[in-house]
């Protein structure tokens, strides 16, 4: 079945294989090395596990440079502030190195993640010089990398290489989404959002 093909109203209605597929299938973790790591920000109880996954790329030499992104502000117990300056401030504490993060501090959507990390990335590397390209490893959280994955490769360039990690966590993985209702509403919201990607053009069609 392809989503394209599936009605909006009959979305709710798919099985829990069919809803597992759409999110989590089409991803494998990257083994990859990167020039930039790009750090999607989200809520509050997702910070610190994307951080710690992107530390853990840097750590172990897969990534020169970390892209905190997100302009979106929340109250954390300490301060209100936004996404990418309480990332920094994780990965800092994570033993990142200040002239390893490169923070992007405005966006608000998954969209404006990829675009402004973009004009980030373009103030640290001269794409003309780039005869190899540039490698881009995404990380996010398991319900959110394969949407987010269909962004990069909808708003980077060609020329980037693309790949994705995600963080550890125990809210809303494959395995366990359907097992409460906070969970339920994250996948509905995901699978909602790539429907809209995939009629709109801007992203390949979703076999399930």
């Amino acid at each position: 079945m392809l989503l394209s093909q599936t009605a909006r109203s009959a979305l709710r209605d798919l099985s829990i294989e069919d809803k597992t597929s759409i999110v989590f299938g089409g991803f494998e973790e990257s083994n990859a090395y990167a020039d930039f790591a790009i750090l999607l920000g989200g809520h509050p109880d997702v910070l610190l596990e994307r951080s710690q996954a992107a530390a853990k790329l840097y750590h172990e030499g897969r990534v020169k440079y970390i892209v905190p992104t997100g302009g979106v502000e929340w109250d954390y117990t300490d301060e209100k502030t936004t996404e990418a300056l309480r990332m920094t401030a994780l990965l800092k504490g994570l033993g990142i190195p200040e002239d390893a993060i490169i923070i992007e501090n405005e966006a608000r959507t998954t969209v404006e993640n990829m675009i402004f990390s973009l004009l980030q990335i373009s103030r640290k590397i001269d794409f003309y010089k780039a005869k190899d390209g540039v490698k881009v490893i995404i990380v996010t959280s398991p319900r959110h990398i394969r949407r987010s994955l269909l962004l990069a490769k909808m708003l980077l360039p060609e020329f980037f290489e693309i790949s994705g990690v995600t963080a550890e966590t125990n809210i809303a993985t494959k395995e366990n989404w359907h097992d409460d209702e906070r969970s339920r509403k994250y996948i509905a919201t995901e699978i909602s959002l790539m429907k809209h990607l995939v009629d709109s053009g801007m992203a390949e069609d979703i076999e399930f």
